[in-house]
């Protein structure tokens, strides 16, 4: 899940809640990072990680929930109202 969050989506969540740590965030990912994988050959590769979280990140998964929750949000709504109807 960390390696399918957007920047600009995580950038509008920070703003929207928790602004004092946008600029953690900017430090943590000024820079693209590179990221390291081994194909099932053996061989290690490697790739410009242009978005998501950076491997090693120790705010990671937060940032991942918050962009996720941004996600669901709609969703429980809908399932709020859908069970309310009922």
């Amino acid at each position: 899940m960390f390696n399918l969050i957007c920047h600009e989506v995580l950038q509008d969540c920070l703003r929207s809640h928790f602004s004092e740590l946008i600029r953690v965030a900017e430090l943590f990912y000024e820079e693209l990072d590179t990221v390291h994988f081994q194909h099932g050959s053996g061989d290690w590769f490697n790739l410009l990680m242009e978005e998501s979280a950076n491997q090693g990140c120790p705010l990671s998964s937060i940032f991942a929930a918050l962009v996720f929750h941004r996600v669901l949000a709609p969703l429980q709504a809908a399932l709020n109202e859908s069970a309310n109807d009922t």
